[in-house]
């Protein structure tokens, strides 16, 4: 089976593209899809959110591929292979994995049998690209030297020059990738996949441990639109410690469920038919504790 990465910092717009990926490769006939998702948090919100597809989705939380699980990675793709046997598999990562060490275990004998990389596709943020360049240094810039494809995305969010900024920095750190830009991670698809790979730059130097932690709860229960608004703005004060994306859905005191995403600062509400109420937040030095404290509000 053909497997296609797609990889991008905490935010960055993963699982939009995922998602409208398997809107436009559903309509294609004759090829069977399977997607891998990975959150770094206990209890997850993607694979949520992408099985609403139809598409035979696995979920792996509770770490990441590219280090804690990466047993956990070679068995789901072997378990994937076989239950499944799709001609495709998309692998959504957690915002802090290394798409390198994920092909390292793709390339190991015995997944090699049954699975071959088609293409690294990596994901940025451009309206945080230099904040979180300048924070977390080579841990941030390694993913991109290692893609076949780059999607700048959120450039509705930046001014043109700023976009072009971004642009350079990425054809400095890899010259070969096919670079997209993107608002909601919207890009024709066919270029993407038709892109041609360059060899993949396998990356064995130490990763930097950046101490990153997390938090999920389940949630009950139904809230007021104004008190589920009010817990995301503190996310901004610092009283948790460094909160880098939160992601969750709510239901709301009018039977509406309400799907959350806060990225740096950025906060984003959207209305969704259907999926289980829980957050998941990523970050540095959270706060377990104060956190859970404040999210009991939202279990009744």
């Amino acid at each position: 089976m053909k497997v296609n990465v797609v990889s991008g910092f905490l935010g960055s717009g993963k699982t939009t593209f995922v998602l409208q990926a398997v809107a436009t490769l559903n309509k294609a006939p004759g090829e069977k899809i399977a997607i891998l998702v990975n959150e770094f948090g206990k209890i997850g919100v993607d694979g949520e959110i992408v099985g609403r597809e139809a598409v035979d989705v696995m979920e792996l939380a509770s770490g990441c591929i590219c280090c804690s699980l990466k047993t956990s990675l070679k068995q789901a793709i072997l378990d994937i292979a076989d239950r499944f046997a799709p001609d495709r598999l998309i692998i959504e990562p957690s915002g802090i994995a290394l798409p390198s060490q994920i092909v390292e275990t793709i390339e190991m004998p015995q997944v090699a049998a049954k699975a071959e990389v088609e293409s690294l596709i990596h994901l940025i943020d451009a309206f945080n690209f230099f904040k979180c360049a300048a924070g977390l240094g080579d841990f941030y810039l390694k993913a991109i030297s290692t893609a076949h494809v780059v999607v700048i995305n959120k450039v509705d969010l930046v001014s043109a020059h700023e976009r072009e900024s971004v642009a350079k920095v990425v054809a400095d750190f890899n010259p070969e990738a096919a670079i997209f830009h993107a608002s909601f991670a919207e890009i024709p698809l066919a270029e993407v996949f038709r892109s041609q790979p360059q060899k993949i730059a396998q990356v064995h130097e130490h990763v930097p441990n950046l101490s990153f932690n997390s938090y999920a709860a389940e949630l009950t229960g139904q809230h007021g639109e104004a008190e589920i608004k009010r817990f995301f703005e503190q996310l901004d004060s610092g009283i948790f410690g460094e909160v880098l994306r939160a992601k969750g859905i709510f239901q709301t005191e009018r039977g509406r469920l309400v799907q959350v995403d806060y990225v740096m600062g950025r906060t984003d509400f959207q209305e969704v038919g259907e999926g289980r109420c829980r957050i998941s937040i990523i970050g540095r030095n959270l706060d377990e504790p104060k956190l859970a404290k404040h999210i009991s509000g939202f279990i009744k």
